[in-house]
């Protein structure tokens, strides 16, 4: 069984290492802003958010429940991971076939021009390795190697920022303000095949890992097939809602505003919403390793999966206040950190741009990092089709309310929708999970850590002018997060959320 110090030594791992990919997405997202124009960037941002619905059809879910069925002893893991790894190849290919069949038969999309469609199809062939890489990292994550699964995810994607960097500064060069400069056609497609190039070198590099624990094989079982299939379809279409929730604001934005300014509202709107998703994913690598051991609670100690709950809440809740605190502060510097000044708002014109978008965004986190510990309990207790309703509901409002507002009020509409819509799925899915098993919620412990986040924030408000201004942005940032780390930890420890007894039961060797 696993033990205290294993969930937190896999996901202090996996979030190390998500720090460092997120300083590369950081990276790439400067590039793509004072490489592309914003109309270009809108078409980048549109091209990935077509492609993340389409590819959420090829996982279905099978990542998740691949984890579960492998944390029973009494399944074969080689068996489980080749029979997973034909279907999700299978729903690949037809994902890559659905993607480029959607896109001619809208023709709004196919219209636009070879610069999308060829981008459409590199977008959708980087995908499906991204898939396939993440199939087989289930392996690292079952048995708790995912040290291997981060360095490989840290290979693949510097391989792809290295290879944008080279399009950019070398093989389509732009002189003068490249942002104002149409991009060459293939300038614009090696940007999407770094993608490709870092997907394939991770998925080689985690196969081979994962060879050292089990065969690594294709395996076409097809009654065992049909069993993971109705297994995960709850779970893979309540992901697939979720995912079109998501990325939806980006398509209806695309539909609803005039041809002639979509693209560059979502320019600006995919701005922030890229800080966000790399954000949004750290809640998912504490839970893939605690899944394992939350399954095995709810087969046989329902008690403890209850207490397990618990600590998950305060944990998850004291990585998400500090980030909404911070993102809210520093969400001007963070945009000019990230992407170029003509995603910044202006006063004197009375533009808001980007970085009142991400202070509305972000918020959303506070609530997605909890709604996700829900999913999970779901998943754990095989009620995984409940989220099939929550997901469902949260689509229905979603798409309902951005059709209303967004030819209102714009992307400003999208960012307070994406507020409202992760609220309404941590209601329902706390509702749902508490049918599952008896847990507490512990309201005192959220409320001290809202509160130390708080603090932390308002601090941090109050300097950014005077460091930024004194130093300069990048600098400037750099100095206000080592303030922050210093400050929010000071406050857990001074409000009593964090004390020695939580370091104690890391060193202990069962849990």
């Amino acid at each position: 069984m696993a033990t205290a110090r294993q969930i937190a030594s896999s996901t202090f791992t996996q979030v190390v290492g998500k720090l460092f990919i997120a300083l590369l997405g950081v990276a790439t997202s400067k590039m793509l802003a004072t490489y592309l124009t914003v109309d270009e960037r809108g078409m980048y941002e549109l091209i990935y958010g077509i492609v993340a619905i389409t590819g959420i059809v090829a996982d279905m879910g099978l990542y998740t429940i691949a984890i579960r069925e492998m944390s029973d002893t009494a399944k074969d893991m080689g068996k489980v991971i080749g029979n997973i790894l034909s279907i999700r190849t299978v729903l690949c290919v037809l994902s890559v076939v659905v993607t480029m069949s959607v896109a001619f038969l809208y023709p709004e999309w196919w219209n636009r021009g070879l610069m999308f469609q060829l981008g459409l199809a590199f977008a959708s062939v980087s995908t499906v390795f991204a898939i396939l890489n993440g199939t087989v990292t289930s392996v690292l994550q079952a048995a708790y190697q995912m040290k291997q699964g981060t360095i490989s995810q840290i290979v693949g994607k510097s391989l792809a920022v290295v290879t944008m960097a080279l399009t950019m500064f070398v093989f389509f060069a732009k002189t003068g303000t490249a942002n104002t400069v149409t991009t060459d056609l293939w300038g614009f497609e090696l940007l999407l095949i770094g993608g490709i190039v870092g997907n394939i070198v991770m998925f080689v590099y985690t196969s081979m890992q994962v060879k050292k624990i089990v065969p690594l094989k294709y395996k076409f079982d097809i009654p065992y097939w049909k069993e993971l299939v109705v297994t995960s379809f709850p779970y893979g279409l309540a992901l697939v809602f979720s995912t079109l929730y998501f990325q939806m604001d980006k398509i209806i934005i695309d539909i609803m505003l005039p041809s002639d300014i979509a693209d560059a509202q979502i320019g600006y709107y995919g701005a922030p919403l890229k800080i966000v998703e790399i954000f949004s994913i750290l809640p998912q690598y504490y839970l893939n390793s605690a899944l394992p051991l939350l399954a095995t609670y709810a087969l046989s100690a329902k008690l403890k999966a209850g207490v397990l709950i618990e600590k998950s809440l305060g944990f998850l809740a004291m990585m998400a206040f500090p980030i909404v605190a911070g993102g809210i502060a520093l969400a001007y510097g963070i945009i000019n950190a990230t992407n170029d000044k003509i995603y910044l708002s202006d006063a004197a014109t009375g533009f808001w741009g980007s970085d009142v978008v991400l202070q509305i965004m972000i918020t959303a986190l506070a609530f997605a990092f909890l709604n996700a510990l829900f999913g999970y309990v779901l998943v754990a207790f095989k009620k995984q089709y409940i989220m099939i309703i929550i997901n469902g509901a949260a689509l229905l409002f979603n798409i309902i309310t951005n059709i209303i507002f967004i030819p209102l009020y714009g992307i400003y509409a999208a960012a307070v929708t994406t507020v409202i819509t992760e609220l309404l799925v941590l209601i329902l899915g706390y509702y749902f999970a508490r049918k599952q098993v008896s847990f507490r919620v512990p309201y005192y412990l959220l409320l001290r850590t809202a509160v130390a986040a708080g603090i932390m924030g308002v601090v941090l408000w109050y300097l950014k002018d005077i460091i930024i201004g004194a130093v300069g942005n990048m600098l400037g940032l750099l100095i206000l997060g080592s303030i922050a780390l210093i400050i929010y930890p000071a406050m857990l420890w001074a409000f009593r959320v964090i004390n020695k007894e939580m370091f104690l039961q890391l060193k202990k060797p069962s849990a």
